[in-house]
């Protein structure tokens, strides 16, 4: 399964409490290794606030989701991904669509299965 690897962290603050980038990168490339995914590309927008989606990290994977080239998207928590519930839940949505697996670590989100 061709997997994406994406980190965001916006401040020194969130570094030091443990969501800094080295340290999603591990525990994002341990859950691929224990859950058979491949590791395709790792995506990341440092110094990006959630707020809004226009980062070129996130626009890179919304591309690469369009154009199914991706089949799963691994992340260490669901505010990585954005910080507004609607922005979530449109993206949950743009994933399904497009037949990618979303993969929250922390929150223990797999869209691959009815219970996940």
């Amino acid at each position: 399964m061709k997997t994406v690897l994406y980190l965001r962290c916006s401040s020194d603050e969130q570094a030091a409490s443990g969501l800094g980038l080295a340290a999603q990168e591990r525990k994002g490339r341990g859950y691929c290794e224990a859950n058979d995914l491949t590791i395709v590309d790792v995506i990341s927008d440092p110094g990006y606030s959630g707020k809004g989606l226009d980062r070129p990290g996130m626009q890179r994977i919304l591309d690469l989701a369009r154009r199914r080239s991706i089949d799963a998207l691994v992340v260490l928590r669901l505010d990585r991904l954005s910080r507004s519930v609607r922005d979530t839940l449109g993206l949950v949505e743009h994933f399904k669509k497009h037949h990618v697996e979303l993969h929250s670590i922390s929150e223990r989100l797999d869209t691959a299965s009815a219970s996940g």
